[in-house]
């Protein structure tokens, strides 16, 4: 495992089992909850985007200059954050853009908002996105699915939107009947309307995991604009699906695992995301039938717990993509990190802790839960160690006298592209993207501050 001295540390607002901030993210399917139930921060009232579109930055930024956005968890940018590196303290502005001027080739960088943060050490890119956990800018539009010319009554649906971009967005409604959901879309602004389509796959509940039958598939044209009342109808007519490929995924977990999961990813140029959520694959190797879609890729995601911890411990996953031929190459699944600093039911956690671990592959965040509260600290780093930094200048030191819970994910992209820095890796999750590679997920730590 090669690690570099690059440090990112983050800490967020928001609660303990949704994961905070930017910090790395769980591998579970994306969401369409409603924003309105999280602090709201960054984002006025309404489902108002950016007033304008944004003006050009003036003066023109110079190459030694970083060019920066706070993005909402939708991906609409935040306004007011504070950005802060070495001296120099500014706010985004409404569109969430920042600019730091004439910074070294590897620079800090911290940000909060509304006692939500984040803070970077040796970055190199010169065009950072932070992703904060704060709504931002986003949009929000009520949808009826009406499925009632499912070919089965009793047939379980998988609906998706699917943007013109590729994005896909796992719509959270019954996979099962009711034949009809209501339920609401959310992006994010300054995008007036959400266009591209919607995609929905139908299988057969005859058996209760995979390999699936599925039965047919249906798009619908989208274009959504942002309203509370105006309410869009799809109404799926299914073709039917006659081609179908079985794929068997092998991956070698590590010793002593306790659970297994296999998951099928579908996507359509964009971010992948899960087909058979309510079902997994616990077989190992994993046997799927892998359904013919117009410009759909797919791809297998393995994941395994630790010994003795059952589905709520440490666990590890691999994402791997399925090619043309049915084809998926055999994969070893990672060890989940372990944290061994500091040591469970520790007292004295502070600024100046050592935190370290071992396992875990690339871009490591470290999330710190404040118990009873819904914030929490996460620092992401391409080490194994480091110590607990001051994080009061962005607004969050850390309480005195209160207990804390500790993890650590880890992330390592295998599509990176050349010139991104590695760091950001966990960072880059809107949506429920998904990047081809590998994860990473410790159990948790108590401990207390003195």
């Amino acid at each position: 495992m090669t690690f570099s001295n690059i440090t990112r540390t983050t800490l967020a607002l928001g609660g303990a089992l949704l994961l905070a901030g930017c910090s790395a993210h769980d591998d579970g399917a994306s969401s369409d909850r409603d924003p309105a139930t999280k602090t709201p921060a960054g984002k006025p009232s309404g489902n108002e985007s950016p007033p304008t579109e944004a003006p050009p930055i003036d003066p023109p930024p110079g190459p030694n200059d970083v060019v920066g956005v706070v993005q909402g968890r939708l991906g609409g940018p935040v306004p007011g954050a504070t950005i802060a590196s070495g001296d120099v303290i500014i706010k985004t502005d409404a569109w969430g853009r920042f600019v730091l001027r004439n910074l070294p080739p590897k620079y800090d960088l911290q940000c909060g908002i509304d006692g939500q943060g984040e803070v970077y050490y040796g970055l190199t890119t010169r065009n950072p996105t932070i992703q904060s956990y704060a709504n931002g800018w986003y949009n929000r539009a009520p949808i009826h699915l009406d499925y009632s010319e499912a070919t089965s009554t009793n047939s379980r649906r998988r609906s998706f939107t699917v943007g013109d971009d590729g994005s896909t967005r796992n719509i959270l409604a019954p996979s099962a009947p009711p034949d009809a959901v209501d339920t609401s879309l959310y992006w994010a602004g300054p995008t007036p309307a959400l266009t591209g389509r919607f995609f929905s796959l139908e299988h057969d509940t005859s058996t209760s995991g995979p390999p699936t039958r599925y039965l047919g598939y249906a798009f619908s044209p989208m274009r959504l604009l942002p309203s509370n009342r105006e309410t869009t109808t799809f109404k799926p007519t299914y073709l039917p699906i006659t081609t179908t490929s079985t794929v068997t995924g092998v991956a070698r977990p590590p010793p002593g695992v306790s659970g297994y999961e296999t998951y099928l990813l579908v996507h359509f140029g964009g971010q992948y995301d899960i087909v058979n959520l309510d079902h997994p694959s616990h077989a190992v190797p994993a046997e799927f039938v892998v359904p013919e879609v117009p410009g759909a890729s797919w791809a297998l995601q393995y994941r395994v717990y630790g010994p003795g911890l059952g589905f709520e411990g440490a666990s590890s996953s691999v994402i791997v993509p399925i090619s043309t031929d049915g084809s998926v190459p055999d994969v070893d699944i990672p060890v989940a990190p372990k944290i061994i600093s500091p040591a469970d039911g520790a007292a004295d956690f502070g600024v100046g802790s050592e935190i370290a671990w071992e396992g875990g592959e690339g871009a490591c965040t470290v999330n710190v839960f404040f118990k009873g509260v819904s914030w929490a600290i996460s620092l992401t780093t391409l080490t194994s160690r480091f110590t607990m930094p001051d994080l009061s200048a962005v607004g969050v030191p850390i309480a005195r006298r209160f207990q804390y819970t500790i993890n650590v994910q880890c992330s390592q992209r295998a599509n990176r592209p050349p010139d991104a820095d590695p760091v950001l890796d966990a960072a880059r999750y809107i949506g429920g993207q998904y990047n081809l590679g590998t994860s990473a997920k410790s159990r948790n730590v108590s401990v207390t501050s003195p």
